[in-house]
């Protein structure tokens, strides 16, 4: 989980797609943040029962991925003055945006064939959740340090925001760790990418 300056937090990588587009394509040949191992041919995994909907999966984790890397930057730049607030915050909303977008089509997703699919999206959808709430919080955070003119250099645990963008991140970790448990073993058998659970 994300640690801004001494402290853990779910957050995100390099600006990727944004709010309101299509998760990027299962299969693309740029390696997703936290992908850590190879996947099968397409012409093999295709053919398993539920392929579709880890393909479908894939595409979801790579996008989360995408943005998990800028939250955490958002959060230091803030902290250590070399980023505004503003900057910030429409940073933390892109990510918030990004991850809404998977919470929403996840209810949709038929997991039917898929072994452990319930499981799978279960376990996704309270990292989403837990994601966003601690993305909301550090977001909040930021909109005090602009709101009240202190020093960005002050500690942030005195904010109640950040402090609670602690709290849950330590819950979406444990979220993570439990889908990435299902995830690992089935992924290079549906061609898809193992991600750890600080890889999205």
């Amino acid at each position: 989980m994300l640690a801004s300056v001494g402290a853990g937090a779910f957050v995100a990588g390099k600006i990727g797609p944004g709010h309101g587009g299509s998760p990027p394509a299962s299969g693309s040949t740029t390696s997703p943040a936290g992908a850590t191992s190879p996947v099968m041919p397409p012409s093999a995994s295709t053919q398993l029962p539920g392929a579709a909907a880890m393909a479908t999966l894939g595409s979801y984790l790579a996008w989360s991925a995408s943005v998990r890397p800028t939250i955490q930057a958002a959060i230091n730049g803030v902290q250590q003055c070399s980023e505004s607030p503003a900057s910030g915050e429409a940073t933390l909303q892109h990510a918030i945006d990004t991850r809404q977008d998977i919470l929403n089509a996840l209810p949709a997703l038929s997991v039917s064939g898929l072994p452990s699919g319930t499981q799978l999206v279960g376990t996704l959808t309270t990292t989403m959740q837990d994601s966003i709430a601690a993305d909301k919080d550090y977001l909040s955070w930021m909109k005090d340090v602009a709101s009240s003119g202190s020093s960005c250099r002050s500690d942030p645990s005195q904010d109640p925001h950040y402090a609670a963008a602690v709290n849950v991140s330590g819950a979406a970790s444990t979220a993570k760790d439990a889908f990435v448990a299902i995830w690992e073993p089935m992924a290079p058998r549906y061609g898809q990418r193992v991600y750890s659970s600080t890889g999205f």
